[in-house]
This record gives C-alpha cells, sequence and structure tokens, in this order.
C-alpha cells in the first residue's frame, strides 16, 4: 500500500498526492468499478483487463470538477472531493476501427453507507480515465495495485474521526 492520504490545511490548498507507476506499456482498459463497505473502511475497486494496472494519482481537491473533454461542471455529492487520476487508461478500447466500450457500467455509484457518499467518472480522454469520490470530510486513505486480475483499490478509513470538515452542518 501507498502512504495515507493528507487532507488539505485549508480550502484553497492543494492537498498531499499520493501516486504509483503504470504496469503497462498499453492503454489500461477499465472493465469495471465497485464501490463496497467494509468493517474499517469503504473500498473503491477499478478492475482492469490483461493489459496491467495504469499509474494513477489520487488527491483531494477542491471543486469545480470539470468534466474532460467537454468542460462542463459535474456537481459531485460529499463535502470532500478525492480525485483518482489513471493513466494511460480508458473505458474504450480505441485500438480497432471506432470506440469499443470496455466499461458500460454506470458513470456515477452511490456510496453504501459509509464515508464515500459517491464516486463519479469525471473524464475519459486521451489516455487519462478520471473519477472523483465524494466523502462525508477529508480521511485517511491509502491505495494499492492488485494483480490477477489487474485492479486499483482505494480504501478509505472509515473508524475514527473526520480529520477535516469544510461543510457547517
Amino acid at each position: 500500500p501507498s502512504p495515507a492520504g493528507v487532507p488539505p490545511a485549508s480550502a484553497a490548498s492543494p492537498a498531499d498526492n499520493t501516486g504509483g507507476p503504470t504496469t503497462t506499456s498499453r492503454v489500461a482498459l477499465l472493465n469495471d468499478v465497485g464501490v463496497e463497505s467494509r468493517e474499517d473502511s469503504d473500498r473503491i475497486v477499478f478492475a482492469f483487463g490483461d493489459e496491467g494496472t495504469p499509474g494513477w494519482v489520487v488527491r483531494y481537491t477542491d471543486p469545480p470538477i470539470i468534466e474532460e473533454p467537454t468542460g462542463e461542471v459535474v456537481d459531485v455529492d460529499g463535502s470532500a472531493l478525492l480525485s483518482i487520476r489513471l493513466e494511460p487508461a480508458s473505458g474504450s478500447d480505441l485500438s480497432g476501427e471506432g470506440s469499443n466500450p470496455t466499461y458500460t457500467g454506470p458513470g456515477r455509484l452511490p456510496g453504501q453507507g459509509g464515508p464515500v457518499i459517491e464516486v463519479a467518472e469525471v473524464g475519459d480522454f486521451e489516455g487519462v480515465l478520471t473519477w472523483v469520490a465524494g466523502l462525508d470530510g477529508y480521511r485517511t486513505f491509502s491505495v494499492s495495485a492488485l494483480t490477477d486480475p489487474a485492479r486499483l483499490v482505494v480504501d478509505i478509513e472509515a473508524v475514527g474521526q473526520v480529520l477535516f470538515n469544510l461543510v457547517d452542518n
């Protein structure tokens, strides 16, 4: 696992990044995305084909969230936003004629009652696949690249206190 994610010092400051290298020389093709609630964490899983896992950067970000390539603002529910950038990756295989979708699931997934409120796809453009997780507040997270099958797993701590919350309740 990677080092834990750290919340920003203020709403305007960028968060610390956690990232990892790609295990493929080709574009990693997304097959599935899932959100599950566990006893001590919520888990977001990105499953890929035989190509391996893409490189990744996972960090807290501030709104507005801009969809690539349209430039449209995407609203993601949650008081903290965790950006998950995957590269080289895509939900479509562009290696043949036309676009052949490899991920046909929803572009928005609800949380399962833990710290993840929802996860939304906000970009799949030029080999960069981006999702944003809306959380109930800034929490510690870890990221793991797993094999057999190739998956990128983001675990968001559910136990303990929210580290930082920008929304008054």
